[in-house]
């Protein structure tokens, strides 16, 4: 590989002795020269150290909600959140209900019906994170990631929740209902919008708002339905 030898280094007329307090540090170089790859290796390490560094200072830094209030979007991440929590809760409370009642549905059947609803909950949320971490692994911007898994996640529920009031086979609706379980559990999503928001430094705090205003539907929708 390249050496660098002290021909290398152009330097041009020394400051007066007046200025020799400003003088940086001289770095003398032997005769026979200096590896290139040796010194981009070490800058390499220089970098990653100073980056290192940096993230640690920002994880120390003042941890505070109240600057997030004046921004729309953290206001959209709260109620985001709270509408999700008002669905998810409304299921699991109204979707029983609404089998035995609607369905005739005995309690067995409705046990392994809530069952595979939840079910596909599940593999839907497991689904969703592995196609947006893909997804921005290729390149793709966070905004139209979550834009665009959302905003799917968004029609599928809405209309598999309108199309489970009118179909009238059992069978059909706890189709439906693990449709709309299956997408809805892509708002799992929700979850990285407190780091993309406030960092390493205001996630917990921006995370803790979020899961408040979520919780409030947690207890609301119960009572309400």
């Amino acid at each position: 590989g390249r050496t660098i030898t002290p021909d290398d280094l152009r330097i041009g007329d020394l400051p007066s002795s007046a200025e020799s307090g400003d003088l940086p540090p001289i770095v003398k170089l032997p005769p026979t020269g200096f590896p290139l790859e040796q010194i981009e290796r070490q800058a390499v390490v220089e970098a990653l150290k100073g980056i290192t560094e940096a993230e640690l200072d920002g994880s120390k830094g003042k941890r505070a909600l109240l600057p997030y209030l004046k921004f729309r979007s953290f206001w959209a991440m709260c109620f985001g959140w709270l509408g999700f929590n008002g669905v998810f809760y409304g299921l699991l409370t109204w979707g029983p209900l609404y089998l035995a009642q609607a369905k005739g549905f005995d309690l067995k059947t409705i046990g392994w019906s809530t069952f595979v609803i939840f079910g596909a909950g599940f593999v839907g949320e497991i689904l969703g994170g592995t196609i947006a971490d893909k997804w921005r692994a290729s390149g793709a911007s966070a905004n139209r990631v979550m834009r665009t898994l959302l905003g799917t996640s968004s029609v599928v529920v809405i209309g598999g929740l309108i199309g489970v009031t009118v179909v009238a086979d059992p069978t059909t609706a706890v189709v439906l209902l693990s449709v709309v379980m299956f997408f809805l559990r892509w708002v799992g999503l929700f979850w990285s919008i407190p780091s993309i928001l406030g960092g390493r430094t205001n996630a917990g705090v921006l995370g803790g708002a979020m899961n408040f205003s979520g919780n409030i539907s947690g207890f609301v929708t119960p009572i309400a339905v």
